[in-house]
């Protein structure tokens, strides 16, 4: 329950909020697809209709692809002035500005680069007691863990993925020492990704995969999967990582 003011000095009682309803994909998506089609002149993809494009003759100018709640997209300079403009009526958080802070992750200007961390979020991960951890503490720390590796600290992902192959009724204290263990890298290696300008004349999507990655006892392994941006001299942007 809330209240909340309208630019026309009206209000309106909010019964309940919207994200967490069954309805709400649908609401999102009708919202995502209008604005796309509507406002910005897209097509949507008949095959995908997460998919959106939109051509300035025989050149695609932009693509925007969305998967639940996260949304890929890319578009040339002129195509991005439209988007811009139109986004304006929009009340969120201007992107073009550093530092800029969403959730945990925090994007910093590093001469000319820019940098994604997590350290606030990291810091405030509590280690357990060896001796006297239980299984359900063992499995929130645990869970914490792979929200940092998986969005800047790549250098902790093969550790969380060999140790969710464990099941925390199992968990021994030397496994409960492994897991401080990531923790201390966290909070003492202060890491985040930095992405570098790219010479945006020609750019490509690379993608690398790891079939033996984390192999456990059984010999089966989890899957690694990297995507990255380069360009054509060779610098390259890490924009996902997972396993």
């Amino acid at each position: 329950m809330g209240m909340f003011k309208q630019p026309t000095d009206g209000y309106l009682h909010e019964l309940e909020l919207i994200y967490g309803q069954m309805e709400s994909a649908g609401y999102w998506q009708q919202t995502f697809k209008r604005f796309h089609i509507k406002d910005l002149g897209m097509s949507q993809w008949a095959l995908d209709p997460c998919l959106f494009f939109h051509s300035e003759g025989s050149e695609l100018a932009g693509l925007v692809e969305i998967l639940v709640d996260d949304t890929f997209s890319g578009r040339n300079k002129s195509f991005t002035h439209v988007d811009n403009m139109k986004l304006q009526k929009f009340d969120k958080k201007p992107k073009d500005k550093l530092p800029f802070k969403l959730g945990s992750v925090t994007l910093n200007d590093a001469e000319q680069f820019i940098r994604d961390e997590q350290d606030e979020h990291g810091q405030s991960l509590k280690k357990l007691k060896p001796t006297l951890f239980t299984p359900k503490n063992f499995s929130h720390l645990r869970g914490q863990l792979p929200y940092i590796a998986h969005g800047t600290r790549p250098d902790v992902v093969y550790s969380c993925a060999k140790l969710s192959q464990l099941k925390p009724t199992d968990a021994t204290p030397k496994d409960a020492m492994e897991l401080n263990s990531i923790v201390d890298i966290v909070q003492n290696r202060k890491l985040g990704i930095t992405f570098p300008k790219l010479n945006t004349d020609n750019i490509t999507i690379r993608g690398y995969a790891d079939t033996e990655f984390a192999s456990n006892g059984e010999n089966t392994s989890q899957l690694a999967i990297v995507i990255t941006l380069v360009d054509s001299e060779v610098n390259a942007a890490l924009i996902h990582h997972a396993s």
